[in-house]
């Protein structure tokens, strides 16, 4: 008897495993960055909601930011490979 497995095997190298689950790394920057503003801005200001609000702010930017460029590097290196062209690099192709 034979059974045909439809699970797709994906290797992922732009995430970080967190108790089985892979998180990308624009999350993980972003949280990081949110932290750091969270921290500095309660410091300087000693104002929790001036802290709060800032690092909300700086977290959602910076990952939508991350996202979108992801996304767009996704998309080059895809299109690049389907024509059958190595990636190269960005000093290789101004000139």
């Amino acid at each position: 008897m034979s059974v045909l497995d439809t699970r797709v095997h994906r290797e992922r190298t732009d995430g970080v495993d967190i108790a089985g689950t892979i998180w990308p790394l624009y999350k993980l920057e972003s949280l990081a960055a949110g932290l750091l503003t969270l921290f500095v801005v309660l410091v300087v200001t000693t104002s929790a909601q001036s802290a709060v609000l800032s690092a909300a702010a700086v977290t959602v930017v910076v990952w939508w930011v991350r996202r979108v460029q992801q996304h767009t590097f996704r998309s080059w290196m895809h299109s690049a490979l389907s024509d059958g062209n190595k990636p190269t690099r960005l000093q290789d192709r101004q000139t």
